[in-house]
């Protein structure tokens, strides 16, 4: 049957080609980067357990220790639920809950053990550990307890408190209540615990049936029970439920359980002993009863090893691809799993695991096989846990169906509970009847069941992890692919492709289908895979093409060709790896996708992350895109970026995006390789797979240039750079590449980049060298140089273009010159010139020594050239042969090729052969001998003969040459064993010239001594071995004979060699470790004679160390019979010692324990390791490997099961990375020869970053007070680890310690009683830091000259203070007198303040009914954005050239525009603009106007570029933080002023950005929403129409109301309210219009409401002005007097002018006017007007504004004189500056300060509208309008930086975003609201709006303000309401619940979703487009431009100091910009 399932299931995978895909994620901690969303356990114990994803919200759930948490989507907690501590015993049954328990109680965590959404009644099922693990019902909205069961049995699952061992499935039922199916671990408790039932879940949480059993009754019942026999074989036997999951009609579950014994022998051993294995457990939906329980085992093989321990698994859909490869529908399942290798120590599982996949299509076949076969009665139910023994399956039919029946029902108590044992009695033929017959859906029978089973189901191998165990996996479809996450043990995230998944399918189901096909043969009632193509019908299967066609039951499938089958591949390919987890803890089972797909949810035990899906963007080009082997991405060509599909712009037009490697853009470039000679060569690029270039292309050529190119199909011509930009070649090479980039005109991206290479022929000084070069290079013979041009050679025949024609050298015999000599040197040669008429000849050159010799040499033709007779010397006897360079050279200096390094060598022969024999020894091509008449080595002519018939001169070819007279100079060793053997070394001189000479010529004290060749050098050194002694032979000399016993060749030794008899006494240590490698020293005598030792441990070689006389010491070798004593044998050469001793082999030390697990990467921390026999390790060593580096530290022995050590470093030094923390390469010990620790796998070890401090100050030196505390700051100093182990820190001054205390970002040292300059050391583990000096002051004394100054100043200030005494009397008197004469005053005024107040209370509560009523919110007059801008950016300049076209003077406009696009070029290089701005502003010339200037013409130049504008912005922010911070500032002060470009830069950002949020047109009309810009507006109305309400003085511009104390008229002005019927100007037939009048108005006053009235809905700008206007007053038909604020009726009193009202002229109530074009002449008044006299005016106005109306601040009207008469102009109220009052007139005025009651009747009126403004600001969503995500973007830039810096201070952090937002922007907005709408702002309102802007700002601020009556008015006046406008603002996250509902603004904005990068370019993007044509970018260059040529020196320098500027050559550019642009000056 298993042949069968197996060729049939391999027939279905054979179907169709598969490609599917898989990504490892092995989540780890960061560094890195990149940042992740976490979200954090409220303490850091209480765990996280386990986690789901509601799939229709997105919420999660986690359930954790003690607590249940809602987040949002982002991690955000949405809300939580305490499920603990609580008081508990595990023994309390029933639990405390239901009934008072004896047991002692302790307050009990909570674990969390099961979490399930019950979708179909909305709630949370969440079981803990408590009581014994009752659940609970929560909702889901808000986790509300909805029951919590408790009070029946059925509702305590399990009492484990350990998380993982429970797992369930909720089964609904349409139209029922559904159905848990639960399995659980019982740790021990089968009595109490079933450890699997079903149960009910009714719909309504309080119904009496909740959680009940599905069915029980006393017979039967939905739940399985552990029988106690089984513990009783098994004591810790136990299941785990791993997973589970409902499939069709079944639910399925994935276990973990030890194996029992079959034989019912009982298992003692310990859980670590037993064996477990993994099933795979099916139940039917529906069954209650359990009858169609079966399990399976379950687990994957690879390479013959088994992975049985189940880790986690996941159920997915299998996706296209992999569905049609399976032969499966989209629609079935497949299930993936982990797997652990082997069967043992399930709770602490090996590293090396595997990832599987089965189908559970293949699961339920083999299902199904299982029940065929037993109920056809084979085999046994094989189920001996739960029924105790082996029992025979059944044979089933309908009548035995029927027995069952009746046995059950009619009798049942002859069915024993307990143990199913069938007592039948009767018997049935099974033979006669029909098979029960066993579909798909088959739920079982009540015989047969429970069913197990022993063949193991096996899944697919797909890839497998030798050390860091997987321990989760979760899978989703991507576009028809499977790709599959996988979480590991060390929490790193590794990203692993699986392009070879179909092969190992394949080959995994071909090997086992020919196994079975060659091992059952043909007559096995199975399917079997007929195979035709290459090599599968052979037993031994070759390689399998992936183009076989194969044959199964009739079908027959074509592979596709992409695979190849080579046998069993290795599996995936890891192409990413990604930090994840803070503290690299194991990822837990539970991992979960976001709703949308893009994020995975990864949980490790104290951290929750969203992990993105994909991460495309990291890749750079397309080939790296492509074969990073990751599924979602693709390569989006023309915006030059690896992205998904769908993010990628018109993809789907042709070739704009590349799915596979084979698609990606290549070019070909012709020619490739240019002369630097050779400029504007034109370049033709052939490209393949290109898009649409019809938009154009550009050519870059690296940074040098960039020209157009000609697109021509896929071909583009680009022409390279002209002369001046050629680049420049290093001078160690010929050539340099440059980058050719084709840059896309549509996007601006580049689409495609080669390289170009320019070469130089020129650096080439020889002519092979040029030759041979890589470019077309030629070498001209005469003129000794090499070109690229061969016309350029003098004479025709000198060029050589191949390397055979070259002038060279060609290598002959060797060269050899005596030194001292005279020889010529004759060389052989090819090719070599004649030379011209007009050069030199040759020479020849030696370098002797450093010294060159030039030697003239003669050519004698082509082919041969002589170097004249010379003789050459070196210094030195100790140098016997010196090789020398050599050359050949002619006309001065040219070479001639030395192809093979031709050298001379000279040579001595007395150097280093002093003696006959080192001499004759000598090589003879050197032709030296011995000349014995001088007794030294020379050559034969230097040696003078005895007669001219004999020569003392010897060598080797002189027949029977000796060297007389050898001696012995030295003897190893000089004593041995008598019985021989000893090899004695003797070293001499003139000790033979031949090894025959020796033979039988040696003896030592007498024995003879056998020379051995192997050891004997030519006259220097003899070997010989010993023979045997004789017995009591005497100590004697060496001596020998050279070939013959001649007295003069015999030699005799100064040492005397003697005979002794080695022994031994003791050994130490006794005893090691089994595996070898123990030191052991053997003590005895005479150990040291001899030339070898042998040492036995039994039969094994102990390897030899070292020996003396009394000690030899060795290494013994591993046991080679285990534990147990062995004994010693000790050989010295032939002898063997009589003496025996014995050695104990023990087990190997173990080590159990590390404490604690951590260190950081500078190493050396204490460690504590606990195992076994850890004392029998001499020189233990903890050793750690990482990045191919290994480290090793020292160990301690403290006794037998503990041992110190100190932690290896991670690295020898710093490097970039090590930020994060990491976990070793490897990890373990040195223990003498134990090879098992070498690698420690059971601990999870980290590193952690080592600790950082901040430099003490800038310069180094911090000056500290005498006993004030040392603050080191920095990060990384206290690890993040569990447990109570911290770093023990050391801080030396000087070599003095201080006491230290640590936190996490600080250490305080309290320096001891030190003064002076102290070096600040810190030590911590191997980490030696200094942050800088210590300058401690000393406490001077009081010296006697400060001593006597003190003692001078008390005098005289005791003299001081009597004389003010005496003043203080006089002056009391005086005000004594002064106080009666003001008590009379006082009187007088009680009565005017108590009128004052009580108009004051009238006005407050009429005005504000009024003003509501009355105001108008129609027509808000926005200006246009481009207006807007400019007011904000260059306030009070109406005309900026920015706004108009660039205009330049002569002829040199189009130059000047090309300069200023290459300017524009460096604007948008970052590093250019961050260098341009930096050094601007370390000018001091540089002022604070500027600074202003050049922020806004940055941001106008950059209108179209506002990503690019933003990411610069963040730099200079950044930098502005930093220089902040390192300055020591106040950090609250950080933005506060701006002194920077950066902080106008900021302000300029939000006004772009925010002009939409201001002005929201569309939004309001939709959405009937309001924006910032409306209630501003409605404010500046009401203030202007409240101020209008009273009198206003024209010409101080003070009035009756105002919120400003300074703009408060402090006088009581009579007045009366008009209404004037005005005659429509447009219209004079229409009504008349109504208009409220002051009759102490002046007549502009009057004019300028009547416009307001006339013109309301009509913007400021487009109305007629006031002083074009002239007034009329009508009276009748004919009579009309022109009103003027000055005529001839004007009163003059006292040199004062008081302006003309309409109290002056008498105008009444009701009174007709008109508004009427200004006339020339104002005598045109009809004769019959009642007013006798007509006004003439001598002004057209009486003052007049400077500047515009929308300036900066509308200026307050000065009193002006008038030029002519010298009189002084007033309205109201007369300049407090000029006292004309008489001072009888003070009687009748009231004290000032009585009005300033009006400011708060003013504040009352406009508190709403204030208050509407504030709440509009201080809203992230108010009346539909939504934060803009500028805000959002730009604060979590300010968190961020504050995290870096490691700013916790929420103050801090808060005035931040206070000066960024608030005071940058919102203020100037308020009190400028003229920047927005087309307005006047007059100098009251301005006053007004002051006061506003400055409450706001106090709104804004954390400090308290502390007010008395001495503070200024304006902060009185709000002084209640600021605390409830802070309210708003407030930004504390750790405010009460309660609080919390309300609006929070920094706070709500903190909650809000982060915005990325990628959404805010495009919302950058967006705005840049609509407001891109603005302003014209040239014009705004040119006005930078001016900046560049002021500070072009500077500038300059500061680029030519950057590398990356030098990189760039921008200091080149610029210099070209200053150029081209002086050029046109």
């Amino acid at each position: 049957m298993e042949g069968q399932q197996d060729s049939h299931r391999t027939f279905f995978v054979f179907m169709l080609p598969i490609c599917c895909w898989f990504l490892l994620l092995n989540l780890a901690m960061t560094c890195d980067g990149s940042t992740f969303t976490t979200f954090h356990p409220e303490r850091r114990e209480w765990s996280f357990n386990h986690l789901t994803v509601h799939q229709t919200t997105g919420a999660l759930y986690i359930g954790a220790v003690n607590r249940v948490y809602k987040l949002s989507g982002n991690l955000t907690l949405l809300v939580s639920h305490d499920t603990g501590p609580e008081d508990d015993n595990k023994a309390c049954y029933p639990p405390l809950i239901v009934q008072p328990c004896s047991e002692p109680l302790v307050s009990t965590n909570n674990v969390n053990k099961l979490l399930l959404i019950d979708y179909a009644h909305n709630r949370l099922l969440a079981c803990g550990s408590l009581y014994q693990g009752v659940c609970k019902l929560l909702r889901l909205d808000d986790l509300f307890i909805l029951v919590e069961p408790s009070h029946k049995k059925e509702h305590y699952l399990s009492s484990v408190n350990q998380t993982g061992t429970m797992y369930g499935v909720i089964v609904p039922s349409q139209g029922k209540d559904g159905t848990l199916f639960i399995g659980t671990a019982v740790d021990g408790k089968q009595d109490y615990f079933p450890t699997i039932s079903s149960r009910k879940l009714p719909r309504d949480p309080e119904s009496s049936a909740m959680l009940d059993y599905e069915l029980h009754t006393d017979f039967v019942s939905s739940l399985i029970k552990i029988p106690s026999d089984t513990l009783a074989l098994v004591s810790h036997f136990d299941i785990y439920y791993i997973y589970g999951f409902a499939s069709g009609n079944f639910v399925y579950f994935l276990t973990v359980q030890p194996e029992t014994p079959e034989n019912g022998m009982a298992s003692s051993g310990s859980s670590n002993d037993l064996f477990y294995t993994s099933r795979i457990v099916r139940l039917c939906k529906d069954d209650h009863k359990f009858h169609s329980y079966v399990s399976l085992p379950i687990g994957c093989v690879r390479n013959g090893v088994e992975y049985r321990l189940l880790q986690a698994a996941y159920l997915a859909k299998p996706g296209r691809v992999l569905a049609g490869s399976l032969n499966i529908s989209i629609t079935d399942d497949v299930l993936f799993t982990v797997f652990s290798k082997g069967q043992k120590q399930y709770h602490r599982p090996p590293d090396d695991s595997a990832l599987c996949i089965f189908t559970i299509k293949d699961i339920n076949a083999r299902i199904k096989e299982r029940l065929q076969s037993c109920y056809q009665g084979e085999g046994n139910l094989e189920l001996n846990w739960l029924l105790g023994k082996d029992v025979q399956c059944t044979k089933a039919s309908p009548v035995i169906t029927l027995y069952m029946f009746i046995r059950l029902h009619l009798f049942p108590y002859a069915w024993v509970v307990g143990r199913v044992q069938y007592q039948f009695d009767f018997s049935i033929d099974t033979d006669l009847v029909t098979p029960v017959p066993i579909d798909d859906s088959f739920c079982g029978l009540d015989i047969n069941q429970p069913l197990g089973g022993s063949q193991l189901v096996t899944g697919h191998t797909l890839y497998t992890e030798s050390r860091d165990r997987m321990t989760s996996v979760t899978s989703y479809v991507y576009n028809g692919y499977c790709v599959a996450f996988v979480g590991t043990k060390s929490g790193r995230l590794k990203k692993q492709s699986f392009p070879a998944v179909l092969a190992a399918i394949l080959w995994d189901l071909v090997e086992r289908a020919v196994k079975r096909r060659y091992s059952q043969g043909s007559s096995s009632k199975v399917f079997v895979l007929g195979l035709t193509g290459e090599g599968i019908a052979r037993k031994n299967p070759s390689p399998l093409l992936a183009t076989s066609r194969y044959k199964a039951l009739g079908y027959t499938t074509q592979l596709s060709s992409l695979i190849r089958v080579d046998g069993p591949p290795h599996g995936g390919v890891q192409y990413e790896t990604v930090s994840v987890i803070k503290d690299g803890s194991p990822i837990l089972r539970d991992m979960a996708f976001s709703l949308d797909r893009n994020y995975l949810y990864v949980m490790s035990e104290r951290q929750v992350t969203q992990v993105p899906i994909e991460s495309c963007e990291q890749y750079g080009t397309c080939r790296e895109c492509l074969s990073s082997g990751d599924p979602h991405c693709g390569w989006c060509v023309l915006h030059n970026m690896c992205s998904q599909r769908d993010r990628c712009e018109r993809a789907n037009e042709p070739y704009r995006f590349a799915a596979t490697l084979n698609q990606c853009m290549k070019a070909t470039v012709y020619p490739d390789s240019i002369a630097v000679s050779e400029p504007s060569v034109p370049l033709l690029v052939k490209v393949t797979d290109v898009p649409d270039l019809s938009s154009g292309i550009t050519c870059s050529f690296g940074n040098l240039t960039e020209v157009e190119g000609t697109v021509d199909g896929n071909q583009i011509l680009c022409i390279s750079p002209a002369a001046k930009d050629v680049p420049i070649i290093p001078t160690d090479q010929d050539w340099s590449g440059v980058e050719l980039r084709l840059n896309s005109k549509e996007t601006g991206q580049m689409l495609i980049s080669t390289e170009v290479k320019f070469y130089n022929c020129s650096v080439h000084q020889l002519c092979l060298s040029c030759v041979t070069s890589s470019f077309r290079c030629h070498w001209c013979k005469y003129r000794n140089l090499c070109t690229h041009d061969p016309s350029s050679c003098s004479f025709q025949e000198g060029r050589v273009n191949v390397s055979e024609d070259c002038p060279q050298l060609v290598r002959s015999e060797e060269i050899l010159i005596p030194a001292g000599e005279v020889k010529p040197i004759t060389l052989k040669a090819r090719n070599l010139p004649q030379p011209q008429s007009g050069q030199r000849g040759y020479e020849c050159v030696l370098h002797i020594q450093g010294v060159s010799h030039r030697v003239t040499a003669l050519r004698f033709n082509s082919s041969s050239v002589q170097c004249q007779n010379s003789s050459y010397l070196y210094e030195g006897m100790r140098i016997s042969e010196l090789p020398v360079d050599f050359s050949v050279v002619w006309n001065g200096n040219f070479i001639i090729d030395n192809p093979d390094n031709i050298q001379v060598h000279l040579y001595k022969c007395g150097a280093q052969r002093d003696s006959c024999g080192m001499c004759l020894k000598a090589e003879r091509k050197f032709q030296c001998g011995w000349c014995s008449m001088e007794g030294r080595c020379t050559l034969r002519h230097h040696c003078p003969m005895s007669n001219p018939y004999t020569s003392r001169w010897l060598n080797l070819a002189t027949a029977n040459v000796k060297c007389t007279n050898p001696r012995i100079t030295e003897v190893t060793p000089v004593a041995g064993p008598p019985e021989g053997g000893t090899r004695v070394t003797i070293h001499g001189v003139n000790l033979g010239l031949s090894f025959s000479e020796m033979v039988d010529n040696v003896q030592v004290a007498g024995v003879p001594c056998t020379p051995k060749e192997d050891g004997y050098i030519i006259a220097e050194q003899i070997v010989c071995e010993m023979d045997a002694a004789p017995e009591d032979t005497k100590p004697g000399p060496v001596q020998l004979c050279v070939g013959e016993c001649k007295p003069e060749l015999q030699a005799r030794s100064s040492q005397l060699y003697s005979f002794v008899t080695p022994s031994v006494t003791s050994l130490s240590p006794s005893r090691g470790p089994e595996s070898g490698g123990t030191k052991v020293t053997i003590i005895g005598e005479n150990l040291g004679a001899g030339s070898s030792v042998t040492v036995l441990f039994g039969n094994q070689t102990c390897e030899f160390f070292e020996r003396t006389v009394t000690e030899i010491v060795c290494y013994s070798a591993p046991s080679l019979t285990g534990v147990g004593s062995v004994q010693i044998t000790v050989g010295v050469d032939r002898a063997q010692v009589k003496e025996s001793l014995s050695f104990e082999y023990i087990d190997d030390p173990t080590v159990q324990r590390i404490e604690p697990e951590w260190s950081i990467a500078s190493g050396h921390t204490p460690l504590v390791v606990t195992g076994t026999n850890l004392d029998i390790v001499q020189e233990p060593r903890i050793r750690v490997k990482y990045g191919g580096r290994e480290s090793v530290n020292v160990c301690k022995v403290l006794n037998t099961t503990t041992m110190s050590c100190f932690a290896p470093s991670l690295t020898a030094e710093y490097r970039p990375g090590l930020d994060s923390v990491k976990h070793a390469d490897e990890f373990g010990f040195i223990f003498n020869n134990v090879q098992a620790l070498l690698v420690y796998n059971n601990t999870n070890f980290l590193y952690y970053p080592n600790p950082y401090f901040e430099p003490l100050s800038t310069n180094g030196v911090l000056e500290q007070k005498p006993g004030s505390p040392i603050i080191l700051k920095g990060k990384n100093l206290v690890p993040p680890a569990s447990g109570g182990v911290k770093l023990n820190y050391t801080v030396l001054l000087g070599e003095t310690p201080c006491s230290v205390t640590v936190s996490d970002t600080q250490l305080l040292c309290e320096p001891p009683n030190l003064t002076g300059q102290y070096k600040v050391m810190v030590q911590v583990g191997g980490l030696h830091v200094s942050p800088g000096s210590v300058n401690i002051l000393s406490d001077s004394l009081l010296t006697l000259p400060a001593i006597v100054s003190i003692a001078a100043g008390g005098g005289l200030l005791l003299i001081i203070v009597i004389l003010v005494l005496i003043a203080y009397k006089r002056k009391s008197r005086e005000n004594d007198l002064t106080l009666k004469r003001l008590q009379m005053q006082m009187d007088n005024l009680e009565s005017r303040v108590a009128l004052e107040c009580k108009e004051a209370f009238a006005e407050l509560q009429t005005d504000i009914n009024e003003l509501t009523s009355d105001l108008d919110r129609a027509g808000i007059p926005h200006l246009d954005y481009r207006t807007y801008a400019m007011r904000v950016l260059f306030p009070g300049i109406e005309d900026h050239p920015v706004l108009r076209e660039l205009e330049v003077s002569g002829n040199g406009q189009q130059n000047v525009e090309k300069a200023l696009k290459l300017f524009a070029q460096l604007i948008n290089n970052k590093v250019f603009l961050l260098t341009f701005i930096r050094t601007l502003e370390l000018q001091r010339s540089f002022s604070m106007r500027d600074r202003g200037n050049v922020a806004s013409l940055i941001m106008t130049a950059l209108q179209g570029r506002l990503e690019y504008a933003t990411d610069v912005l963040k730099h200079l922010l950044s930098d502005l933080i930093d220089k902040n911070l390192e300055s020591k500032n106040h950090p609250k002060l950080l933005l506060r002023r701006t002194e920077s470009v950066a902080e106008k830069m900021l302000t300029n950002w939000f006004a772009f950005l925010l002009h939409k949020f201001l002005k929201e047109e569309f939004f309001l009309l939709l959405n009937n929403a309001e924006c910032a810009g409306e209630p501003l507006f409605m404010l500046y109305c009401a203030i202007k129409q409240q101020m209008e309400k009273g009198p206003i003085d024209a010409i101080t511009g003070e009035a009756r109301y105002s919120l400003s104390e300074d703009k408060l008229i402090r006088q009581q002005i009579e007045y009366k309210t008009l209404i004037l019927n005005c005659v429509n100007p447009d219209n004079e037939n229409s009504p008349e219009i109504a208009v409220k009048v002051l009759n102490c108005d002046t007549i502009t006053q009057v004019k300028e409401k009547i416009l307001d009235a006339v013109y309301k809905n009509m913007p400021y700008s487009q109305r007629p002005r006031a002083v074009d206007m002239d007034l009329e007053w009508r009276q009748g038909r004919m009579a009309r007097v022109v009103l003027q604020d000055e005529d001839i009726t004007t009163k003059i009193e006292n040199d004062w002018k008081r302006l003309n009202t309409l109290m002056h002229y008498q105008v009444s109530d009701r009174c007709v006017v008109a508004l009427v074009p200004k006339q020339t002449s104002s005598y045109n008044i009809p004769p019959s007007a009642s007013i006798s006299r007509t006004s003439i005016s001598r002004y057209d106005s009486t003052f007049r504004y400077t500047g515009s109306p929308d300036s900066l601040r509308s200026r307050a009207p000065m009193i002006t004189p008038d030029l002519e008469s010298g009189v002084k102009v007033w309205h109201l109220v007369k300049n407090h500056e000029h006292g004309d009052q008489k001072e009888g007139d003070r009687g009748s005025k009231m004290v000032s300060e009585i009005y300033l009651t009006r400011l708060l009747a003013t504040k009352g009126t406009l508190q709403k509208f204030v208050d509407d403004l504030f709440e509009t600001l201080f809203s992230t969503v108010h009346r539909g309008s939504a934060l803009p995500l500028a805000i959002k973007y730009m604060f979590d830039f300010l968190d961020e930086q504050a995290d870096k810096h490691g700013i916790h201070d929420m103050d801090v952090r808060h005035t931040w975003k206070s000066n960024c937002l608030p005071l940058r922007f919102w203020v100037n907005v308020i009190k400028n609201p003229q920047f927005v709408f087309d307005i006047h702002k007059s100098s009251i309102t301005d006053a007004c709006l002051s006061v506003v802007a400055q409450t706001f700002m106090d709104s804004c601020s954390t400090s308290e303000h502390r007010l008395g009556k001495d503070s200024p008015s304006n902060k009185l006046l709000y002084a209640k309401d600021i605390p409830n406008y802070k309210n708003w603002v407030e930004s504390c996250l750790w405010l009460h619940k309660d609080l919390m509902e309300k609006n929070r603004y920094y706070a709500d904005i903190s909650r809000l979703p982060a915005i990325s990068d990628q959404d805010m370019n495009a919302y950058l993007a967006e705005q840049a487009r609509l407001h891109s044509n603005e302003f014209n970018m040239l014009s705004a260059l040119n006005e930078i431009y001016s900046y560049v040529s002021k500070y072009s020196e500077e500038i300059t320098a500061a680029l030519e100091q950057d590398e990356q500027a030098k990189k760039q050559r921008l200091a080149y550019k610029v210099d070209q910009l200053i150029g081209a642009m002086s050029l046109e000056s």
